[in-house]
């Protein structure tokens, strides 16, 4: 089983992807592995949106999570938490998902 959220809240992008990190990591998340990983994400568009998607591999768990920047520091955070395994088998389900969802702003 894995976990789907989606939710709007603030949070800078660096402090949001580093706790993510140290969610599904034992070791200590390094400045330069955070950095790493927020180069790695991948551009992608929700609901006419610019929005990044970080797949974050952990020790046994992996995040799938896309931020999508609002309005006034808010962005929506559609993320997903599970096995490396169920995550990974997920992925073009999420993609199918991330372009389906519609935004009333």
């Amino acid at each position: 089983p894995a976990e789907i959220t989606v939710i709007p809240a603030g949070g800078d992008l660096k402090g949001n992807v580093k706790r993510w990190m140290g969610q599904v990591r034992q070791s200590k998340v390094t400045d330069e592995q955070v950095d790493q990983a927020m180069a790695e994400a991948e551009a992608v568009e929700v609901s006419g949106k610019s929005g990044q998607r970080y797949v974050l591999v952990g020790d046994e768990e992996t995040i799938d999570a896309t931020i999508v920047p609002l309005q006034d520091g808010m962005s929506l955070f559609i993320k997903m938490k599970g096995p490396a395994e169920t995550v990974a088998d997920q992925a073009e389900d999420i993609q199918a998902f991330l372009q389906s969802i519609k935004l009333n702003l």
